[in-house]
């Protein structure tokens, strides 16, 4: 009685061996290597993308903070980053460029809000990427800014 279950085991098989998974695994991650093909385009687009929005919810940032807070904060543009700036201590962000991202502040690199959440120079501010230019413009008085893409 145990040989005849034993065996029973042993030829009743209902699944897939080892081999099998892995050939139809490797066969699968060849097909989707030449269907979705990473374009590099699309990766620095998103990279330009999540990194105008970045600025764009530090810059609301630090003019809901001055509105609020007695201490002053700033941003300070430099040729590879920016810092954001609370008085005189050290920086507590800094957010480096994408790649290929240049930002044009014609030397005028500090952004600073007053106590009522107005620009103290109002300005645009140039950004180049490869074959896209946008302008950061803020207007005189209190207001928000807004960002144009040419």
């Amino acid at each position: 009685m145990e040989k005849l279950a034993y065996k029973w085991f042993v030829t009743n098989k209902k699944g897939f061996t080892l081999l099998e998974m892995l050939i139809v695994l490797s066969i699968l991650s060849v097909m989707l290597l030449f269907i979705v093909p990473i374009n590099k385009s699309n990766i620095e687009k998103v990279q330009t993308t999540k990194f105008i929005e970045q600025l764009e919810f530090d810059m609301l940032m630090i003019q809901n903070l001055s509105t609020t807070v007695d201490d002053s904060f700033s941003i300070r543009f430099y040729n590879d980053r920016y810092s954001i700036l609370q008085g005189w201590k050290p920086a507590f962000a800094i957010r480096k460029y994408p790649p290929g991202f240049q930002i044009d502040f014609k030397n005028k690199d500090t952004i600073v809000f007053n106590k009522y959440g107005s620009i103290i120079n109002p300005r645009k501010i140039k950004i180049n990427v490869g074959e896209k230019d946008f302008d950061i413009v803020f207007p005189l008085g209190k207001g928000r800014f807004y960002i144009n893409e040419e």
